[in-house]
């Protein structure tokens, strides 16, 4: 009598004694009272917890809300059962438990029969007191010998509990009878007719006599005696399944090959046992090839007389060397994609070096998704760059709320980076941050679930962190409340570090007691890494950062991720890789931001192999992100430092370091505060040499073009004070070298122009004023004579006459004429131009009157070109929708505002602020156009309808 797995509830009956039931899996059937298992029903196995079991646990398992499993062997090494596992149900499966019920009762010991739910039963031979699990194996094997001896072989797979004489730790556990299985079924106890019966087995039990340890010892042969016999056949199946699942087939057929090979099973018998196996339990079943080499491998090994295993059966697990495109599944088992010396991707089942084979990792020991080979190999082929580009940026549409439309395109071009990554010097970390409940952990996995081996984990164990990055040259997404503070707490704040970039290794004193040298091991830790965090990333970890701060996606509705979906778009990605590991990449020069430029120029890479048409848009972001970090460097020590360093310098160029320090104190609180030792210590870190004035008093030399270059660098305002340089001509403009990469990069399309070079200060074109093209332009668009040309000076007034004449050169060389700008002003309503935080040009001509600071003068062309752009991309807009913004506007007004679709995920509020914006997409205005169309604005025949 066992439990029987049914489709149906439990009925009232069954709850009435769910007290009794309690009582006698309590009593009969818990082995360790310490521990216990709970399964897991998406069928990844079990969950040991180390602690008495609640009595809550038991109702839900009664209840088949969850399924518990027991330790059959207590701390003291006693065991009350043993339970055969026959994962089958056929005829022959029912005449063995029968067999084995006619045993055991003959020997005056209660079994009971269970249909587990799953795909074969259990068997129970129940003591109702404790003996010592040593001497109930020894029955177990004994019985199964009478078993051979009279009928053959074994009519099925068997596995026997329990399995270890002594505690060991926990052991293998066995799942309680009267619960559901994963599969949906109840389990029941069995009537030797094999239907359900539990009442009657709760009857027996509580009828049933103690087998006392004399019953047993009475039963064994003596010279067995308290001596631990192993079961003739132990199946080595998966422990907690019936069937043998995808990713664990070969190891347990190698396993179960073994344990025949023990039991002086021939070649030609582990070969049938092990194809029944495969055929019956593997799901899917292995090729009948892989089988023939497991057997054949168990074979060679136990060759006597060997000494060790053949050479050439050796492998070794190996996921990364050169040429591999990645690991995947191909005929249900784990192989390897490469390329070959003609550069054509292959699939190989292992790898052969002069010392070892190796073979792949086995799906137990990837974290990460696997791809199909079958379709990769298509897409390799099929597929485009473009295609995919558009795919990606639709997908991660569908994952968050981002804050701009730029964003979605910049975790785009960061994941297509992760898949040639090791072709890059540096790898952008991504920091995610923002308050709670904002989507950070959904776009971390949408993101990793597509990312190049990607894998998400909340630990900061260095050993994790090592094996992770140099076995596996995984991308890594941690999901941490405060990413630093638990980075100390594990002392691996220097992996993080290093990570972005390539060649960083961390050492680990490993082998103290080898000596020099051979004591130390280095990791490879470099590769992609993703960050959410709650807290604020630590000032030296974000200069390795690019954030994305996600805002409120107010009331939105997301749809449930489907991460499944996402395997055909890592398979895309896949491909991607083994098209271009190997090819030549595009070129594109490194902004020059510093740390910012390095780890930006792998998505500029990206950008111009899958989107080029987007290179405007990235050389925005990355105008973008340099002010985002200009403004926090503002707010750093060195900024103050540096404005206090400025307002204590005076006529003399050596400042007193004390006065630097009374400067930077005002105001702060004493533990803020900074003593003058460590002023002095900044200020020489920053570059400003230390000198001793009469006296012993400490001073520093302040070099003003070096404070000057430092203020810019974080982002302070020039001082009026702050020296000239040297006027320039259209021939000779050029910054003085510290300025150069920093202004460059504020002045918009000086990034680097659309043939990826520089721009050049010694090619200036009058017209061409601060980065704005013709819409700026002096003169009608003509290019002045370089006698036209007059240079005006740093602090003079508006030039005059007809010629095009240049008042200003812009740090970088680039002419500026105040009269265009005027003009252009007034032709757009004089609108008030913002060019930073607290800083705003109401009247242009009066700005232009005066002392014109050439930093303001730089954001105030740049801020003008935007408008004359937006200017011009209305008439587009008018061009695309059939009819003017304000007619459009009109008619979704009249129809009551309702939300227009603009795409999947992609929904329209408010009509008048989306065509207001410069940067709307085409794509956008297109669903606007089909909106009128079929709502309220019949388009004309012959109307322009543009492509994109």
């Amino acid at each position: 009598m066992v439990l029987v797995h049914t489709n149906r509830i439990p009925s009232a009956s069954q709850h009435q004694n769910t007290g009794l039931r309690q009582d006698i899996l309590r009593r009969c059937f818990f082995g360790r009272i310490d521990a216990f298992v709970i399964e897991n029903r998406q069928g990844d196995g079990w969950t040991a917890v180390r602690k008495n079991v609640p009595k809550y646990l038991l109702d839900n398992h009664l209840g088949g809300k969850t399924t518990v499993g027991t330790y059959p062997v207590s701390t003291a090494g006693q065991t009350q059962w043993l339970c055969f596992d026959v994962d089958d149900k056929g005829e022959m499966a029912r005449g063995f438990l029968l067999w084995l019920h006619d045993w055991f009762t003959q020997k005056r010991m209660t079994f009971l029969l269970e249909d587990t739910g799953g795909r074969g039963y259990h068997g129970w031979a129940l003591f109702l007191c404790w003996i010592e699990a040593g001497k109930a194996m020894a029955l177990a094997s004994l019985a199964l010998t009478d078993y051979v001896g009279k009928a053959g072989a074994l009519p099925c797979p068997v596995e026997v509990f329990p399995k270890q004489a002594k505690p060991a730790d926990l052991g293998n556990p066995v799942r309680l009878p009267w619960g559901r299985h994963r599969f949906g079924k109840w389990s029941h106890f069995l009537s030797l007719d094999f239907e359900p019966d539990d009442e009657n087995a709760i009857r027996l039990i509580q009828q049933s006599r103690e087998a006392i340890v004399s019953d047993v010892d009475a039963i064994l042969p003596q010279a067995v005696g308290n001596k631990v016999e192993k079961p003739l056949l132990v199946q080595p199946a998966e422990r907690w399944a019936e069937a043998i699942p995808e990713g664990k087939r070969h190891n347990i057929l190698l396993s179960l090959a073994g344990e025949l090979k023990a039991k002086a099973f021939s070649p030609e018998q582990i070969l049938t046992e092990l194809k029944m196996h495969n055929v019956q339990r593997c799901s899917p079943p292995l090729p009948d090839k892989e089988v023939e080499e497991i057997a054949k491998a168990i074979a060679v090994k136990a060759i006597k007389g060997s000494g060790k295993q053949p050479e050439s059966v050796k492998k070794h697990l190996l996921a990364r060397f050169p040429g591999l495109v990645d690991i995947v599944v191909n005929d249900g088992s784990v192989k390897y994609l490469t390329l070959n010396e003609e550069g054509q991707a292959a699939v190989i089942a292992e790898i052969d070096r002069q010392v070892a084979a190796f073979t792949p990792p086995t799906k137990e020991h990837l974290p990460f998704s696997l791809p199909r080979a079958k379709e990769v190999l298509s897409y390799i082929s099929s597929d485009d760059e473009h295609g995919l580009f558009a795919d990606l940026v639709a997908y991660f549409h569908k994952a968050a709320q981002l804050p701009s439309e730029m964003h979605y395109l910049m975790i785009s071009w960061w994941v297509l980076h992760t898949y040639l990554y090791e072709r890059f010097i540096y790898s952008p970390m991504l920091a995610l941050v923002g308050m709670p409940e904002r989507g950070k952990t959904r776009l971390g996995r949408a993101m990793i679930s597509v990312s190049y081996r990607g894998l998400e984990t909340e630990t900061l164990r260095e050993s994790n962190l090592f094996r992770w990055s140099q076995d596996l040259g995984a991308t890594i997404f941690l999901d941490v409340k405060d990413i630093w503070r638990k980075a100390e707490r594990e002392k691996s704040e220097d992996i993080l570090l290093k990570r972005y970039e390539k060649g960083g290794k961390v050492g680990r004193v490993l082998y103290p007691e080898k000596g020099p040298f051979r004591d130390t091991v280095y990791f490879d830790i470099y590769g992609p890494t993703i960050i959410a965090s709650n807290e604020s990333i630590h000032h030296i970890l974000d200069t390795r950062c690019l954030p994305v701060i996600l805002p409120d996606a107010g009331q939105k509705v997301w749809p449930d991720l489907d991460f499944t979906g996402s395997l055909a778009l890592k398979e895309r990605l896949v491909a991607f890789r083994a098209r271009h590991m190997a090819n030549a990449l595009p070129d594109y020069p490194k902004p020059p931001l510093g740390r910012l430029g390095d780890i930006l120029q792998p998505l500029g890479i990206m950008m111009r192999l899958v989107s080029p048409e987007e290179e405007q848009t990235f050389q925005e972001l990355t105008r973008l992100l340099w002010l985002e970090r200009l403004e926090e460097k503002a707010q750093s020590k060195e900024a103050r430092l540096l404005l206090a360093l400025d307002q204590s310098s005076g006529a003399s160029d050596r400042v007193a370091v004390g006065e630097v320090a009374k400067a930077y104190n005002e105001g702060l609180e004493p533990r803020r505060q900074l003593s003058p030792e460590s002023i002095g210590r900044r200020l020489r870190t920053l570059g400003f040499k230390g000198v001793k004035q009469p006296g012993g008093i400490r001073a520093i030399i302040a070099e003003q073009q070096l404070l000057a270059t430092l203020k810019l660098r974080w982002g302070l305002d020039l001082q009026e004070d702050t020296p000239e340089y040297p006027q320039k001509t259209a021939q000779t403009a050029q910054p003085p070298p510290q300025l150069q990469p920093y202004v460059q990069a504020m002045v918009g399309g000086s990034l680097g122009s659309s043939d990826g070079k520089p721009p050049s200060f010694d090619n200036v074109q009058a017209d061409n004023l601060g980065g704005m093209g013709t819409s700026l332009g002096g003169c009608g668009g003509e290019l002045p004579s370089s006698e036209q040309i007059q240079t005006g000076s740093l602090g003079g007034s508006a030039g005059s006459g007809d010629g095009a004449v240049v008042d200003y050169f812009l740090p970088d060389g680039t002419p500026v004429i105040c009269q265009e700008m005027i003009r252009r002003w007034q032709k757009l309503d004089k609108p008030q131009i913002k060019v930073k935080p607290g800083k705003t040009v109401v009247d242009l001509e009066s700005f232009l009157s005066g002392d014109v600071d050439l930093e303001y003068l730089a954001l105030v062309v740049q801020s003008l070109n935007r408008k004359v752009e937006a200017q011009i991309d209305q008439s587009k807009i008018h061009q695309i929708l059939g009819m003017s913004i304000e007619q459009a506007i009109d008619v979704w007004a009249k129809a009551g505002k309702p939300v227009i679709n603009l795409g999947p995920g992609e929904d329209c509020f408010g009509l008048e602020k989306l065509l207001s914006h410069s940067d709307i997409l085409p794509r956008h205005l297109l669903a606007i156009r089909g909106w009128l169309s079929e709502h309220h604005y019949t388009v004309k025949e012959g109307d322009p309808i543009p492509v994109y």
